[in-house]
């Protein structure tokens, strides 16, 4: 999905990342990228709820972080 989201494919990058969300829903990764992604395309409810989630699911590690300073910065 990273691959993807970096050479400019959004929806290549979007199916990806809902696929590891499918095999892993409760790890914060894929939830940070989608979240990161959606912020890139415009839609701000679907990036809200899924920085949310990584937030929550990794609330003292990396992902946690980068998506708190995310929220703080696009929905205060």
């Amino acid at each position: 999905g990273q691959i993807m989201q970096a050479i400019g494919v959004p929806l290549g990058a979007e199916k990806y990342y809902l696929h590891a969300l499918e095999l892993s829903p409760g790890q914060a990764a894929p939830h940070f990228h989608l979240g990161m992604l959606y912020l890139q395309m415009g839609k701000a409810q679907p990036a809200y709820d899924h920085l949310v989630k990584a937030h929550k699911l990794d609330p003292q590690g990396d992902y946690g972080w980068q998506a708190g300073r995310l929220l703080e910065r696009y929905f205060p």
